[in-house]
């Protein structure tokens, strides 16, 4: 078993784990969710929330929001305080393709108690707003999907102690947009 966090030259983060079968979720089903789709000041921003019942460190999130020819632009994703303290938090933004790869791991290094994405009361955590700029009345459709290599696809990553042994499980979360305009 290889566990393998990777920095390419580009930016984008590369969390993937080889020849580890993903594991069943023992809680409840992880969730990654599009919602809060509003225009605000003429931008349009899209939150993602994530719904999770133990300490998360880390995320690799691929989204795509529309075709090469749509008229649609990623501007920035900017990150909510329930992710502020991670040690990577990345956005590898490509218009062109209009895709976007975010990639979140909470520690690199030692264990911190303030790193883990625990779940919140309602179970239920922003970690980032989109901010697009559209022209006329498009409407993106989101799709999560997965690049050759590196190897990105939607995924939550999870660090536990297996017999004494670091181990990273990793679960493929359900993914829901309900992005109604607000």
């Amino acid at each position: 078993m290889c566990n393998m966090i990777a920095i390419t030259a580009a930016g984008v983060i590369s969390l993937s784990t080889m020849g580890v079968a993903l594991a069943e979720d023992p809680g409840t089903r992880d969730v990654l969710r599009l919602s809060e789709w509003a225009l605000v000041d003429g931008e349009y921003r899209l939150s993602i929330h994530v719904e999770n019942d133990q300490g998360l460190d880390g995320m690799t999130i691929p989204l795509s929001f529309g075709e090469p020819e749509d008229p649609i632009l990623l501007d920035r994703v900017e990150w909510s305080e329930r992710v502020a303290d991670w040690e990577v938090t990345n956005a590898s933004i490509d218009n062109k393709n209009k895709t976007v790869i975010l990639g979140l791991i909470s520690e690199l290094t030692e264990t911190r108690d303030n790193a883990e994405l625990a779940a919140s009361i309602e179970g239920n955590a922003r970690i980032a707003t989109l901010v697009f700029r559209i022209s006329g009345e498009y409407r993106p459709s989101f799709t999560t999907f997965t690049t050759e290599y590196p190897t990105h696809e939607l995924m939550f990553f999870y660090n536990e102690y297996v017999d004494g042994k670091p181990h990273v499980r990793e679960f493929v979360p359900v993914f829901v947009v309900d992005s109604s305009e607000e």
